[in-house]
């Protein structure tokens, strides 16, 4: 019979099985730490060993190039949810200084940001129905003068943000007024391109 808990030997908690990481080699089929003391012991290990981490794991990059690029894209492809919300976080603290970062990178990456521009600028061409009348066309362009006008008195970056994304998860939003809506850019950026948690049903690939 296969045993449901057993208890850390490092907190001396019972605790369930799956709240160890496998180890064939023990008699229950998982280590004797539970994974959050082992997280937090791999934490201690680094934190005291930190230059020698990042030496090696430098070398390992300069080393294996291709390897190092795939395991982080793989990486960024799991957790890219995360790490957008972790960059936007960081920007809303740090403004100032990451202004200053993103208009270096402008500076020295032209073609990068005109290819971005002009994809961009398609997307919304492609998202305008042809039906929108001269008015409707004038409320688009007024939202970007108030976001504009926004970033100018707060002092605080605005964006036009689409509620329903352009090209979201599982979902594509037009570019029209009543999809417009001024807010932070750090809002923005948190949110991602995902709809609104009320209408999060109507995503592609979701059961209804």
């Amino acid at each position: 019979m296969t045993a449901s808990a057993k208890v850390c030997t490092v907190c001396h908690v019972e605790k369930p099985i799956d709240a160890f990481y496998p180890a064939k080699r023990y008699r229950l089929g998982v280590s004797s730490w539970c994974i959050e003391c082992d997280n937090a012991k791999g934490a201690e290990r680094y934190a005291k060993n930190r230059d020698r981490y990042v030496a090696t794991k430098a070398e390992w990059r300069a080393n294996n190039p291709i390897k190092a690029k795939q395991v982080h894209a793989s990486w960024y492809e799991r957790n890219r949810n995360k790490k957008l919300a972790q960059n936007a976080e960081w920007s809303h603290a740090n403004w100032e200084h990451h202004k200053a970062l993103k208009e270096t990178w402008r500076q020295e990456n032209p073609a990068r940001v005109n290819a971005h521009t002009a994809k961009y600028r398609a997307l919304k061409l492609n998202a305008t129905p042809p039906w929108l009348s001269a008015i409707e066309i004038a409320l688009i362009q007024e939202m970007y003068d108030v976001a504009i006008a926004k970033t100018t008195q707060t002092g605080v970056e605005h964006h036009v943000d689409h509620i329903h994304p352009l090209q979201g998860d599982g979902f594509n939003g037009l570019h029209v007024p009543w999809n417009l809506r001024v807010i932070t850019a750090y809002e923005n950026r948190v949110k991602l391109n995902k709809l609104p948690v009320n209408e999060a049903h109507l995503a592609w690939g979701v059961q209804q």
